[in-house]
C-alpha cells in the first residue's frame, strides 16, 4: 500500500443501511501516541476519529 488512506479491507457490495457520509468521504481511525512528558496513565481504549477534509 503505497498511500496511508489506503484500506485493507472492502465495503460489502450491498450495504446494510445507508450511510449517513458523503461517497467520497475518507477518514482515518487512530489511537494517539501517549506523551512522554505525561506522568498519568493511558487511557487504553481512546480513539479519534478524523475525516478529511473536502475541497
Amino acid at each position: 500500500m503505497n498511500n496511508v488512506h489506503e484500506t485493507c479491507f472492502e465495503a460489502p457490495a450491498t450495504p446494510v443501511t445507508r450511510s449517513v457520509f458523503p461517497a467520497d468521504a475518507h477518514a482515518l481511525i487512530f489511537r494517539p501516541a501517549h506523551s512522554v512528558t505525561m506522568s498519568a496513565p493511558r487511557r487504553k481504549n481512546q480513539w479519534k476519529l478524523q475525516f478529511e477534509r473536502r475541497s
